[in-house]
């Protein structure tokens, strides 16, 4: 799978959404991958 926004090779899903992300795209968060968008959406929440 290709990542839709940098067109690499996915390495994980994002553990909100379940999209395919890149390793530009992981923003981790007590060792758990999310995509930038989840991410956001997420702080102010513990995760």
């Amino acid at each position: 799978m290709r990542c839709v926004i940098h067109n690499r090779e996915t390495v994980k899903n994002c553990m909100w959404c379940g999209d395919k992300i890149c390793t530009m795209c992981i923003k981790e968060s007590n060792g758990k991958p999310y995509c930038n968008n989840c991410r956001q959406k997420l702080q102010g929440y513990k995760v």
